[in-house]
């Protein structure tokens, strides 16, 4: 389900409008190009051609990857969510989430790639983020995952400060990915339900406090 269509972009600067490409649907695992946009985000990136104005365009999307068994719907205004257009489309078994950001989406992508649970991964930047906080003494404003390698038994989390221009980048040993797993797992927490899933910190956060609170 590709599809593409062109709009008309007025600068906030300037007041010049250009005819822009627009992707509501984005075939990321049947066109390698596409997915790199998207990783890179100049997929959502708009700039005058008059004056030079650059801003990001953020509107409804679905990035879809079929080989690789997921979907997710990017959705800036989640309180009018459009995403339900598509179930019809979406073969049975297949993750779908729905994000806020592109910077979410571009996660969720890497994610899913790698082949992890999603639910795991944002418990395993919890616990990353706690030792974070600690060291540094400061709130990060956003945590996203980038990369893991189970065989140098390695995942990374990257973490980007208010008052500071370069993100941290932070490693840990695979293994804490495999404890957040099992705990997951022990809430029957199931990746590929029907409807589109919200899977961020708050999510990981009330699966945390379900765990404690059984052990209780």
């Amino acid at each position: 389900m590709s599809t593409c269509l062109n709009k008309e972009i007025r600068c906030p600067s300037c007041g010049v409008a250009e005819n822009t490409k627009l992707w509501p649907g984005i075939p990321g695992g049947d066109e390698p190009e596409l997915r790199e946009k998207v990783l890179d985000e100049s997929l959502f990136c708009w700039k005058c051609p008059e004056c030079g104005y650059e801003m990001q365009l953020v509107y409804p999307c679905l990035y879809h990857d079929h080989k690789n068994g997921f979907v997710i719907f990017l959705e800036p205004n989640p309180k009018e969510p459009s995403f339900h257009k598509y179930d019809a489309d979406i073969p049975t078994g297949t993750k779908k989430r729905i994000v806020t950001r592109v910077e979410e989406l571009k996660e969720k992508v890497l994610i899913f790639e790698a082949g992890l649970n999603d639910a795991a991964v944002e418990l395993a930047k919890i616990a990353v983020l706690k030792v974070v906080e600690n060291r540094k003494q400061m709130v990060p404003q956003q945590a996203y995952f980038c990369r893991a390698d189970e065989e140098i038994d390695l995942i990374e989390f990257v973490f980007y400060f208010e008052e500071e221009a370069e993100p941290l980048y932070e490693r840990t040993r695979f293994e804490l990915y495999r404890q957040t797993k099992a705990m997951v797992d022990n809430l029957k927490f199931k990746s590929d339900s029907k409807d589109f899933l919200s899977v961020n910190l708050e999510t990981a956060q009330l699966m945390l406090e379900a765990v404690q609170s059984r052990g209780k």
